[in-house]
């Protein structure tokens, strides 16, 4: 029992002590406690001894080796811009060459003949404006720079046993081209035994085979 009341006399003067504060009639404010900053990391400073940060190779200075190789000067005449020259000189002219027309030669048939003679007509099919041909045979020149005109022009051919060979080249285009021709091949009865129209340019050959039986 006298424990019972020792206890019950202690929570007495504490609940009093307690009930206590709140009676002042003071408000109290509750101010947090100020932390104090910590003091700032000291900066360390480099090792003398560590390497600086390493460039990449591509970065890192080479010693002393100029950027641009200097070549030493020579008054001796060079050949390299002249094979350059050869050499651009070949390509132009291979490229002039394609714009060139190429020549033609023109096959107008073979026929078989049984008369000795022949006459070869020809004229200007189209504008007379003064087209060129020449006309060989078997090699041998029979009409050089025949200008052609609106009517036939004949020339008698004594014609070899065996094969004839007639060629047309054309001289010049006129005063507009192409060379506009057409000939025939008659034989001494009056028979066309051959009739053909070109249009070709300078240069051209057209040939005719006659067989002579």
């Amino acid at each position: 029992m006298k424990f019972g009341k020792l206890y019950i006399a202690l929570f007495v003067l504490l609940s009093g002590g307690v009930f206590a504060q709140f009676d002042t009639g003071k408000r109290s404010v509750g101010i947090a406690p100020v932390t104090p900053k910590a003091a700032p990391k000291e900066v360390q400073k480099p090792d003398e001894k560590e390497k600086s940060t390493i460039l990449p190779e591509v970065l890192k200075p080479e010693s002393n080796k100029p950027i641009v190789e200097e070549k030493p000067l020579s008054l001796t005449p060079s050949n390299e811009f002249m094979s350059n020259s050869r050499e651009f000189t070949k390509v132009f002219e291979g490229e002039l060459n394609k714009i060139k027309p190429q020549r033609k030669k023109q096959s107008l048939g073979t026929i078989k003949v049984k008369t000795k003679s022949v006459y070869i007509r020809c004229r200007d099919s189209q504008a007379i404006d003064g087209d060129q041909i020449r006309i060989t045979w078997n090699e041998t020149l029979i009409a050089n720079r025949l200008t052609l005109t609106g009517g036939f022009q004949g020339i008698e051919l004594q014609l070899d046993k065996g094969y004839n060979y007639i060629d047309f080249k054309v001289i010049n285009e006129g005063d507009s081209g192409p060379n506009t021709a057409q000939y025939e091949i008659v034989d001494k009865a009056g028979n066309v035994l051959a009739n053909a129209f070109w249009d070709m340019n300078s240069g051209d050959t057209a040939t005719m085979v006659l067989i002579r039986e």
